[in-house]
């Protein structure tokens, strides 16, 4: 008896198809999102490293922390505040310090979600690049744990994510005048000019973005979320997570501020001594 095999038409080819089209449009999206969780939690790792170190160093500084010019002990020129934490964090060596002109290749400076990275890999040191900055206005000439932040140290940030080249490209080493790796550089800080800063008015005091308050510009600015590479501005901290930018606190704790956070909140939390009763963010 010969047996005769139904051939497969075109219909239950598409069909198929259509299924497996299906099937990738559900799957993708949860991929996607695993992703971007997988490297939202690579980026909070290092900020909770640089946020350990910052704490070590003040443990070994009789309670001072890393100003913006670094150790104050130190006579280094190009010290810098990322430069006074690699001796805590790891797989820096004291060797590599020591030797002029080496510097190491820190993994927690670069974020793996920094969509500027590829380009610090390709064109510039990525040595000496970094994906985060300081909070300026906390980090002014000798902060102490214990004294400075009046505000509460877990109502002051202290790192917060930047592209690793947002108009300029940044260093971690101080070179000459370069800029340093912050946000919120202005005021009594270095760069007035450069990065929008915190002004604090009223009573109680409320503080607001300089450029809202002085220029006007509405609605009042606090950080980037997600902006093109080409249309990313020097003068706010931007993230490329679109739930939120992640941040270390002064207390040592990581946390996400969310894009709909109110100015007056995201500002007042980056003076760490103004006197404003913040809610919760």
């Amino acid at each position: 008896m010969t047996s005769s095999r139904r051939a497969v038409t075109l219909f239950e080819v598409l069909v198929v198809v259509a299924i497996i089209a299906v099937l990738l449009g559900l799957l993708l999206p949860a991929v996607f999102k695993m992703r971007e969780n997988s490297l939202r939690m690579q980026s909070a790792n290092n900020i909770r490293q640089c946020c350990l170190a910052m704490h070590a160093f003040a443990a070994t500084h009789d309670g001072n922390l890393p100003s913006m010019e670094g150790d104050p002990a130190s006579s280094n020129p190009k010290e810098s505040f990322w430069y006074a934490l690699l001796p805590f964090l790891d797989n820096c060596s004291e060797a590599q310090m020591q030797q002029p002109g080496l510097y190491p290749y820190v993994k927690v400076f670069l974020s793996p979600a920094d969509p500027t990275v590829h380009i610090v890999l390709r064109e510039w040191n990525a040595s000496t690049n970094i994906s985060y900055g300081a909070n300026a206005q906390a980090f002014q000439q000798v902060p102490n744990i214990d004294r400075t932040f009046a505000d509460g140290t877990s109502n002051t940030l202290a790192i917060a994510e930047r592209y690793a080249i947002c108009e300029y490209p940044v260093c971690w080493v101080m070179y000459g005048s370069q800029s340093r790796v912050t946000f919120a550089d202005g005021g009594q800080a270095m760069n007035p000019g450069l990065q929008d800063f915190p002004v604090t008015l009223g009573w109680p005091p409320v503080s607001n973005s300089a450029m809202a308050v002085y220029n006007k510009v509405d609605p009042a600015p606090t950080f980037q979320v997600a902006p093109k590479v080409s249309e990313c501005k020097f003068a706010w901290p931007s993230t490329p997570h679109r739930a939120g930018m992640l941040v270390g606190v002064v207390d040592g704790s990581v946390r996400t501020l969310s894009p709909s956070i109110s100015p007056t909140i995201y500002w007042g939390a980056i003076t760490p001594a103004s006197g404003e009763v913040l809610e919760d963010w």
